[in-house]
C-alpha cells in the first residue's frame, strides 16, 4: 500500500448491512488493515450509533428493509457531512447509483466487494477525502482498480 494513505489515527468505520454473513465478515477485513468498525443491521440502529459515535467512513448496503441505502446515506450527509460513505450492492440500476453519487457518496461498489487490497486503498482514499488538509483526486486512486469491480463513481470536479 502507498504511504501516502497511511495515518496516524486509526480509520473508524460504521457498515450497515442486513446480511448476517456479511456482518459476520467485514470487521474481520477491517482488522486486517488496522481500522476501527462497528457492524450494524439497520438505517435506525446506524443512526442511533452515530449520534453517539463519530465515523471516518459509513459502508452502506444498498438495500434493506424499512430503511434503504439511499435513504440512510442522506441523512449520513445532512447529520455528519465528514463522514466519507461508501455504499456496496449487488441490486442496484444504474439510475439508482447515480442518485446515491448525487447525494455525496464517495463511492459505490458491487458486491461481492473487491479484492481486499482494492477494498483497503478504496476505505482508506474515502477516509482521506473528507479531510480539509489532505484532499485526495479519488480518480487517482481508483485508476488502478477496474470499475466493473467497483460498480460506480462520479469524478470529482
Amino acid at each position: 500500500m502507498s504511504e501516502e494513505f497511511e495515518s496516524d489515527r486509526q480509520i473508524t468505520i460504521i457498515a450497515v448491512d442486513d446480511d448476517a454473513a456479511i456482518r459476520k465478515c467485514l470487521p474481520r477485513v477491517f482488522a486486517f488493515f488496522g481500522f476501527s468498525s462497528s457492524v450494524v443491521e439497520s438505517g435506525a440502529d446506524a443512526i442511533t450509533l452515530m449520534g453517539e459515535h463519530t465515523f471516518d467512513i459509513a459502508l452502506v448496503d444498498f438495500r434493506m428493509p424499512n430503511m434503504n441505502g439511499v435513504e440512510l446515506c442522506r441523512w449520513i450527509s445532512e447529520h455528519h457531512p465528514n463522514t466519507a460513505i461508501v455504499m456496496m450492492t449487488g441490486y442496484a440500476s444504474d439510475a439508482e447509483l447515480e442518485e446515491a453519487l448525487d447525494i455525496g457518496v464517495f463511492q459505490c461498489i458491487r458486491k461481492p466487494l473487491p479484492d481486499l487490497e482494492k477494498f483497503g486503498a478504496l476505505i482508506k482514499a474515502a477516509a482521506l477525502s473528507k479531510q480539509p488538509t489532505q484532499l485526495v483526486c479519488r480518480q487517482n486512486i481508483l485508476d488502478c482498480i477496474p470499475s466493473a469491480e467497483l460498480g460506480h463513481s462520479k469524478p470529482q470536479s
